[in-house]
């Protein structure tokens, strides 16, 4: 399935997702994080199809699955509220989108204090990597958005000092 969605043929890839989604429901049950995985690449695959309707429930329910499986400081957790707000952005519902990249990134720089402080300078840059979407997507949200929304901007502007700050951090940890 997801060989087909990065080669868009996303018509391919649909029933491949809801035949994993289905599988899923019956091996794990509908509150298992795994589940909530399914759910959110199914959405993901109904967002690049422009179905933002049918991609919104799917967000919706993998991100409280995940909250409740997982608990509210879980990178999952910020990863679900982070595809909401993605979601939200590419509707052009950024006023919906901001508070969700800004719980995310809230809880990607708790977990970054407690990653960066550990392991090896390879695995504290892949940590960093991992976390870089949101700090895209508040940017591209920033950029259109910053004459009317100073709150956005701040957020944009906010999130890159401190992720700079954290990979400075843990770069001066390894000399």
């Amino acid at each position: 399935a997801a060989l087909y969605f990065f080669m868009g043929s996303y018509g391919q890839a649909l029933p491949l997702y809801k035949q994993a989604l289905e599988i899923q429901r019956t091996a794990l049950g509908e509150e298992h994080p795994d589940f909530a995985q399914s759910l959110n690449n199914l959405a993901g695959l109904y967002k690049s199809m422009g179905s933002y309707e049918q991609a919104l429930p799917l967000y919706q329910q993998a991100m409280e699955i995940r909250r409740i499986a997982l608990g509210e400081d879980h990178p999952s957790y910020a990863q679900s509220l982070n595809n909401l707000a993605g979601l939200y952005q590419s509707m052009g519902s950024y006023d919906q989108a901001l508070p969700l990249y800004q719980q995310a990134a809230g809880i990607q720089e708790i977990n970054l204090a407690k990653h960066l402080g550990m392991g090896s300078p390879k695995q504290k840059l892949a940590y960093l990597k991992s976390v870089s979407g949101t700090s895209y997507h508040l940017y591209r949200l920033a950029l259109r958005s910053h004459s009317q929304e100073p709150a956005t901007a701040a957020l944009a502007l906010e999130t890159l000092i401190r992720r700079k700050g954290r990979a400075l951090e843990a770069e001066a940890d390894t000399l």
